[in-house]
């Protein structure tokens, strides 16, 4: 799919319906399939093949089993990164663009029958209407910032805010949000030749 770090993609784009993700090495054997879930209520409930506390312990017996032969140092450094990943676990992440991508890879009716094409997933289109301000000024602005990923309208005194870029458009197709880090950029791209978004308003008549 030409994508990294995006765990929360299968579960967003694709609309999988995960229970166990279980990552491993030489070293541990690690539960992690709360960081491949925005629901983790919905993921719990589907955990039925096991009680969580046998799950827990056969994934400790597991670590142990492969943690006998290394040094405490190795088994501290280990147990401070698995501390710090279960903290994370706590709070579920919110997706992103790219979480919202469709799957890519393989021939488009083999897609369709696994319903794994949901480029757009998620998506209501959103018509702006004017404040009573605006109507009496016969005047409408509206502003995005993409670094904070809102929408203002309207003028200092009297704003209406919505976050997310893709909460205030009316159409889209084939855009994202890009977000480097290490440039320490964020901005509006393109996926293909013809990207498209639409910011729709209408005028309200007084009655």
């Amino acid at each position: 799919e030409n994508v990294c770090d995006a765990p929360l993609m299968y579960e967003t784009g694709w609309g999988k319906k995960l229970s166990y993700v279980i990552a491993y090495s030489c070293e541990e054997v690690q539960d992690v399939s709360w960081r491949y879930s925005c629901d983790h209520a919905g993921i719990l409930a589907r955990r039925t093949q096991c009680t969580e506390e046998d799950l827990l312990r056969l994934m400790l017996a597991m670590r142990e089993e492969r943690q006998h032969i290394l040094s405490p140092a190795r088994k501290a450094y280990i147990n401070r990164r698995l501390v710090l990943e279960l903290v994370e676990f706590f709070t579920p992440k919110k997706p992103n663009d790219t979480d919202y991508q469709g799957r890519s890879s393989g021939s488009l009716s083999w897609r369709l029958a696994r319903d794994e094409t949901r480029d757009e997933a998620v998506f209501t289109p959103h018509t702006w209407r004017p404040t009573a301000s605006e109507l009496e000024a016969r005047e409408m602005h509206i502003r995005y910032s993409t670094a904070q990923d809102k929408y203002v309208q309207g003028a200092l005194t009297q704003q209406v805010e919505r976050l997310g870029w893709r909460n205030g458009v009316h159409l889209v197709s084939k855009v994202f949000r890009k977000e480097e880090t290490d440039w320490k950029m964020v901005y509006l791209a393109r996926k293909g030749a013809v990207p498209l978004a639409l910011i729709r308003s209408v005028s309200q008549t007084r009655r």
